[in-house]
């Protein structure tokens, strides 16, 4: 049975990787953006640190190489579908598109939050029909109250992969084939936030 697009349990959020310390971390994921990249696959990996700013010049580090770059703060639509099981109880996963108010000039806007072919996080032009759903344990079957924060969450991929946190050549990757566990807050937009759908 295919997957049932439900508005009404869908929602606008940063997401934010949970500290050791159980808080969550103050900015929320960002993605890398260099204005002057060597190649197109050096933008748009998820970036999950603690304490680094999202906004302005910053060292980056990618492979082997660091360059002048910035990050760039995700806020995601968080879409819906409900599938039958089989079971008797229903599947809920969501599609994440990134969305911010046109005044963010945010180089990812409607990008689509996947994973490359090694499992790692990042941003991607697809088609939303396309897309790839994300389980949220944790969230539940009701939709968050606006301007609320969820705790305890994990993101498991349409594979069945938890995503985790992975930290190589200095750079604070997401994947959900390795690194150390990893969970993550959603704070809910308010109720007067905007959005095109």
């Amino acid at each position: 049975m295919p997957e049932e697009l439900i508005p009404e349990l869908s929602f606008y959020a940063s997401l934010h990787w949970t500290l050791p310390n159980g808080r969550p971390e103050p900015h929320g994921l960002s993605a890398t953006y260099l204005d002057q990249a060597p190649t197109a696959l050096d933008n748009g990996w998820v970036y999950c640190s603690a304490g680094d700013t999202f906004s302005g010049m910053k060292r980056i580090a990618l492979g082997l190489d660091e360059v002048a770059g910035r990050l760039v703060s995700l806020y995601f639509w968080f879409a819906c579908h409900r599938s039958n099981t089989g079971c008797g109880a229903p599947r809920y996963r969501y599609n994440l598109r990134v969305f911010q108010p046109p005044a963010h000039n945010n180089p990812f806007q409607f990008h689509t939050l996947d994973k490359s072919r090694n499992g790692y996080l990042g941003l991607y032009t697809l088609n939303p029909f396309n897309a790839p759903l994300w389980e949220i344990h944790g969230l539940g079957a009701t939709r968050p109250e606006p301007g609320s924060q969820v705790d305890n969450l994990s993101l498991v991929s349409a594979d069945g992969g938890k995503v985790r946190r992975l930290v190589e050549d200095g750079f604070p990757y997401l994947s959900d084939r390795a690194g150390h566990d990893a969970r993550f807050s959603a704070k809910i937009a308010p109720a007067e936030f905007k959005g095109p759908w």
